[in-house]
């Protein structure tokens, strides 16, 4: 999906922001990336951020970052209940997850596992039983990739 003349704002700078920001960048998205967090952005991986294109506004969060946004994207730490959240859906912006990035990024298939308990578990063994099965398989969320690493086809053989 091609994101050329849209504006995203990504809140929360952890591997799951970090990620969202650079596949919807990668994508032609105008992309700024928040953290309440004041973070050395001369420190890696910041400066590659920036190099893909991606604005980096940490150490506050005004509902002002908000004006001219067309999509929020919240990592999964961000309450709904802070204020650029709740101002966010009082203006009526669309919120995505990085899972929703993730899919309108790729054409690959996708399995989504949830729940409280055995998660890594579970999604280790359908990775496994993906891999077995001679399907090219990426397990991707906080036990394997936060981004695709760069050249890798994303189709599926």
């Amino acid at each position: 999906m091609d994101f050329s003349g849209k504006h995203f704002l990504v809140i929360g700078a952890g591997i799951s922001g970090r990620a969202a920001s650079l596949a919807l960048a990668g994508h032609g998205g105008s992309v700024t990336l928040n953290d309440m967090k004041a973070i050395d952005t001369a420190e890696q991986p910041w400066p590659d951020i920036k190099a893909a294109g991606v604005q980096l506004v940490f150490g506050s969060q005004e509902t002002a970052l908000l004006d001219g946004m067309d999509v929020v994207v919240p990592s999964p730490v961000i309450s709904p209940e802070i204020p650029i959240m709740k101002e966010a859906a009082r203006r009526g912006l669309p919120i995505w997850s990085e899972v929703e990035v993730a899919c309108r990024v790729t054409d690959a298939d996708m399995i989504g596992i949830t729940g409280t308990n055995g998660k890594t578990t579970t999604t280790t063994l359908v990775g496994e039983i993906m891999k077995a099965t001679g399907r090219q398989t990426v397990v991707g969320g906080n036990i394997g990739y936060g981004r695709q690493p760069a050249k890798r086809s994303r189709r599926r053989r």
